[in-house]
């Protein structure tokens, strides 16, 4: 249930918000020291910087752009510098487009997991009906 959520904040379960900015340029350094594949990290920066990438259109465009790490490095030091003043927890937003029926606008806060968890049961035991039903035609 976590890894949308995960993909846009590898520090989702750390207990204080981080800016999402420094967390890539952390990522930044990791994937240039493990030598990782450009077009990964393209879409893991992509992920995590959507929320600033659909203010700053620019910035996406040269990251789609981006044939090395270093350029997408110099792109997110721009991003950070053009968001100075938000707060970290307002630059959260690509797993929120698939958090259906959330009314707040952060996904992290006033969940009402009682109810979630419900739902969640539901469609699993929905699932889980469905997969019985055909076994049982074979």
């Amino acid at each position: 249930m976590t890894s949308e959520a995960i993909l846009e904040n590898p520090a989702f379960f750390e207990p204080e918000w981080q800016h999402i900015e420094d967390v890539m340029l952390a990522f930044l350094e990791l994937a240039e020291e493990y030598d990782e594949d450009i077009n990964t990290v393209r879409n893991h920066l992509y992920k995590s910087l959507f929320s600033g990438f659909k203010v700053h259109t620019d910035l996406r465009d040269r990251t789609v752009a981006a044939t090395s790490i270093e350029q997408m490095r110099e792109i997110t030091e721009e991003l950070k510098d053009r968001r100075t003043g938000q707060l970290p927890e307002d630059k959260i937003e690509w797993y929120h487009r698939y958090w259906k029926g959330h009314k707040t606008e952060s996904p992290y806060t006033d969940i009402d997991f009682e109810e979630f968890v419900r739902v969640q049961d539901e469609k699993a035991s929905a699932v889980c009906k469905t997969s019985t039903s055909i076994a049982m035609e074979m």
